[in-house]
C-alpha cells in the first residue's frame, strides 16, 4: 500500500480525516455522557480515558493505509482541526490536542521505519499515543494534580481504549476496505 504524497493521495487522506473529524465531534457526546455518569463518583477524568481510544482513529487508519512518513500525523491534526470547525466544545484546543495524538501516533510507524504495519506496531503506537495524550492531559487537563493511584488507573484505561480502536478497529476496517476493493483507489498509480 506504500503511497506518494501527490494530489490524489492527499486528497484522499483529507476525506477520510474529514469522516474522521466528524465521529470526533459524535465522541464528544459520549465523552460527556460518560462525564455525567462518572462525577459521582470522583471519576470525571476518566471519561476523557475512557473516549481517547475512537479520538485517535485518523492518527493509525491513515498511517496503516497510506504507509509513508507524515501521513499519522497529517490525518490526526487534520481530523482535530475540522472537529474544531464542526463546533465541538473543546474549541481550539482540540486542534491543540490533535497535535499531542498525531506526535504520538506518528512516532509508533516511525521507530518501525514505516515498515511494519501489524498488530506490534499498533501496540507501539498505542503506547506512543497514551504517553503523548497524557502529556497533554498533565499540561491542560489538570492530571497533574491528581494522585498516583489514581494517574495510573487512568493511564491503563487510555491505553486500552487506544490500544482497541488502533489496533482492532483500524485493522478491521483495512479488512473491510480491502475486501469491498476500496484499497484498490490508494494503490493505484
Amino acid at each position: 500500500m506504500k503511497s506518494k504524497w501527490n494530489l490524489k493521495t492527499i486528497i484522499l487522506m483529507t476525506l477520510t480525516a474529514l469522516i474522521c473529524g466528524v465521529i470526533y465531534w459524535l465522541i464528544s457526546f459520549l465523552y460527556t455522557f460518560c462525564s455525567a455518569i462518572l462525577t459521582p463518583f470522583g471519576l470525571a477524568p476518566m471519561a476523557n480515558d475512557l473516549t481517547q481510544g475512537p479520538w485517535i482513529l485518523a492518527g493509525t487508519l491513515i498511517g496503516c493505509l497510506f504507509q509513508m512518513p507524515g501521513s499519522a500525523f497529517f490525518g490526526q491534526f487534520l481530523s482535530s482541526i475540522i472537529e474544531t470547525f464542526i463546533g465541538d466544545k473543546g474549541g481550539i484546543m482540540d486542534a491543540v490536542s490533535g497535535i499531542f495524538d498525531g506526535i504520538g501516533t506518528e512516532l509508533g510507524f516511525l521507530i518501525t521505519g514505516y515498515r511494519k504495519y501489524n498488530h506490534f506496531t499498533l501496540a507501539l503506537t498505542s503506547l506512543l499515543t497514551t504517553v503523548s495524550t497524557f502529556g497533554y492531559s498533565w499540561l491542560f487537563d489538570g492530571y497533574r494534580f491528581l494522585n498516583l493511584g489514581l494517574l495510573t488507573l487512568l493511564f491503563c484505561v487510555r491505553f486500552i481504549s487506544i490500544f482497541v480502536v488502533s489496533d482492532f478497529l483500524t485493522l478491521g476496517i483495512i479488512k473491510l476496505l480491502r475486501q469491498s476493493g476500496a484499497l484498490s483507489l490508494i494503490q493505484s498509480k
